[in-house]
């Protein structure tokens, strides 16, 4: 089992790292934790690359990948040299490490990092200056291309004379969609980063509406059609912001814009089509931006069998029973976990009491219908006996939530919540009910909602706003965005430990 094992994390990393342009590959802790395996079964697989000539290894180096990357690479950039390293920081700022506008590290965290010289230091900067990958302000590197003086007026400065690109919804309640908590910090990387650039944004709709705010902008393909002839060679292309099931028209919409100047890219915010890329539309100007949801359960799962964890529950809440992510959030659970060198059982418990259901009627702002919940569920229903003892309280808890009592009788040792507002009720309730989180019980979560943010739950952040950030870009074009060849784009998850998760303990 172990010797196809390695063969087979060869295969993907080697694939992953081509269809993304990696010159350089993580290191092995990082390779490790990203396809769950271990620190001999990955090095088998890195050797394996590197006998295939697939990849340079070199004691203190980074992994070179070679052969898909041969174009990216100077045949004189050896160990050490100028070239290897602008190509290290270019990576960087393909991932967004780096970002625009931001000063680079000093010469002296390159040179103690990759063990090189000051001046091969320098050499890389002005190699990757050349490029319009970086300017100099004052006495540091600050990634991307100097900003234009703007010392003009407002009034003197028309909007129409202004590069624009159109983001497109399906009608006014999807466009208010984008503000919710969920979408807004995508939406505000990317308007803020087009900005930045000297860009504008326009809204635009593919359908009709009842609301009367809608008929202020164009809407439909005769207005976009208007507008776009209007723009003209301020016309820097089309972002859709738009779920596939809410847009059954989503291929002809691309291939419609497709035919204008300037690119066209799609956000999928649920990676929910994958295989809707370059392949399927067929338009080269065509990208698709999206989270790597594969990888961000792979990093909860991994993350919980590092620390001793085999055996996990995922409670099937009615709440979220009914829509297909949430299905296929316990798919891709259950296939990280048996894909463990050492599989980690994956229980389900169905939780159907009608608490769970509370706040649905609540404000149409997430934000308020999250603390609505919270107070009906937890505060209304235990308050009335907070008058009583701590056991009082305990036991009237464990009846009105069988499935959370369920859990914590049974012979799991970590929870992993289908979202952060499911994982701040299992919290409240774990506590309520006496027991310590990690101590007793471990609970992992996906999102980083700001608002609960307070709640001490480690969480699988998506990193939108990198998809924000990343599909801007695309429309400026001033840095690499580390799109395949497929056009797809993708920002990697992140862990945000915030303490909820530890060993197991024994006696469970």
């Amino acid at each position: 089992m172990s010797r196809i094992l390695f063969r087979e994390v060869a295969k993907r990393v080697y694939e992953s790292a081509r269809e993304n342009g990696l010159a350089f590959l993580d290191p092995v802790a990082i390779l490790c934790a990203r396809e769950g395996v271990s620190t001999a079964t990955m090095l088998r697989a890195v050797h394996l690359l590197r006998d295939q000539g697939k990849l340079r290894v070199s004691p203190g180096q980074r992994m070179q990948v070679l052969g898909a990357n041969a174009s990216l690479v100077s045949p004189h950039a050896g160990r050490g040299s100028a070239g290897s390293l602008a190509l290290l920081i270019e990576q960087g700022m393909r991932e967004g490490r780096y970002r625009v506008g931001d000063p680079l590290p000093k010469a002296r965290y390159f040179s103690t990092t990759q063990a090189v010289s000051y001046n091969t230091v320098c050499a890389a900067m002005r190699l990757l200056a050349a490029k319009g990958l970086l300017h100099k302000r004052g006495k540091h590197w600050v990634v991307g291309a100097p900003l234009r003086e703007r010392r003009v007026r407002v009034r003197e400065t028309p909007s129409a004379n202004m590069p624009s690109v159109l983001l497109l919804v399906g009608h006014y309640d999807r466009w208010k969609n984008l503000f919710s908590e969920h979408l807004f910090p995508m939406l505000d990387e990317f308007t803020g980063q087009l900005y930045r650039a000297g860009m504008r944004v326009i809204p635009v709709f593919g359908h009709g509406s009842d609301s009367p705010v809608q008929t202020c902008f164009p809407t439909g393909r005769a207005g976009i059609l208007d507008l776009i002839n209007s723009l003209g060679s301020y016309y820097r292309g089309t972002c859709i912001a738009q779920h596939y099931e809410l847009s059954p028209d989503l291929k002809d919409w691309i291939d419609w814009l497709a035919q204008f100047n300037g690119p066209v890219v799609w956000i999928d915010f649920d990676n929910a089509h994958p295989d809707y890329d370059r392949g399927t539309i067929g338009r080269r100007t065509y990208y698709r931006c999206s989270p790597d949801e594969n990888q961000m359960v792979r990093l909860a799962v991994s993350h919980l069998a590092t620390l001793g964890h085999r055996r996990i529950v995922y409670p099937r809440c009615v709440r979220f029973g009914r829509f297909d992510w949430e299905q296929d959030r316990l798919r891709k659970i259950t296939d990280a976990a048996g894909a463990l060198p050492s599989p980690i059982r994956v229980d389900t418990v169905a939780q159907n009491e009608t608490h769970w259901m509370e706040g649905l009627e609540a404000d149409e702002d997430p934000r308020v219908k999250w603390f609505v919940a919270y107070n009906l569920m937890f505060a209304r229903i235990a308050g009335p006996h907070a008058g009583g003892s701590s056991g009082d309280v305990r036991s009237f808890l464990h009846r009105e939530f069988a499935s959370m009592r369920a859990i914590v009788d049974g012979p799991a040792t970590a929870i992993i919540a289908a979202n952060q507002w499911l994982a701040m009720h299992y919290y409240t309730w774990l506590t309520m009910t006496g027991m310590n989180v990690p101590r007793d019980m471990s609970l992992i979560a996906f999102d980083n909602y700001s608002p609960l943010s307070l709640y001490p739950i480690t969480t699988l952040d998506l990193r939108l706003e990198d998809l924000g950030y990343k599909a801007a870009h695309v429309f400026v074009g001033d840095i690499p965005v580390g799109s395949d060849r497929r056009g797809n784009v993708r920002c990697t998850p992140v862990l945000v430990d915030r303490g909820s998760v530890g060993r197991p303990r024994r006696e469970r």
